[in-house]
């Protein structure tokens, strides 16, 4: 393999990394937006008490969609990928070798080792974005499914 060739993918690998590093900015707003949405609600529902049933359902509808929301966020923070252990690309695969074995794994590999490795990183990196974008969508479209209901309850409660 040419120098150019582990360059891409090289480059290959880092667009992976930025598609997960981008999904992680989704997170950031989905998570305190959705806790604001449901504390709203929560801080003055007692579902027992209120006289309309239809009140209820629209409330509990809110509270319902928004914890769904909230959890699809939590499970797209971990996507339970796990890298491989011998890389020497993968923090893991490093972390788990000590100082020595790393320098010489290192002084010993050749450009055949580093392609198979970047390839799998680029393959393990693909599937974690892909699953964090999967449940993302979960959580952003139970988020908006949440508004109308929302927005109904806060004008009962409030």
């Amino acid at each position: 393999m040419t120098t150019l060739d582990i360059e891409f993918l090289e480059r290959n690998l880092e667009r992976q990394l930025c598609w997960v590093r981008a999904s992680e900015t989704r997170i950031s707003l989905i998570l305190p937006l959705a806790t604001a949405l449901f504390g709203t609600v929560a801080a003055k529902v007692n579902l027992f008490i209120l006289p309309d049933c239809w009140n209820n359902i629209v409330i509990s509808a809110a509270l319902l969609m928004i914890a769904l929301s909230l959890v699809f966020a939590s499970i797209a923070i971990f996507p339970r990928t796990n890298g491989p252990n011998h890389s020497l690309i993968f923090f893991g695969g490093i972390a788990a070798c000590s100082k020595e074995d790393f320098g010489s794994k290192m002084k010993n590999c050749d450009a055949a080792a580093i392609e198979k490795d970047l390839l799998e990183q680029i393959q393990i990196n693909a599937c974690i974005a892909n699953k964090k974008y999967k449940w993302i969508q979960r959580s952003m479209i139970c988020l908006v499914l949440s508004l109308l209901p929302w927005a109904i309850s806060v004008s009962f409660l409030y």
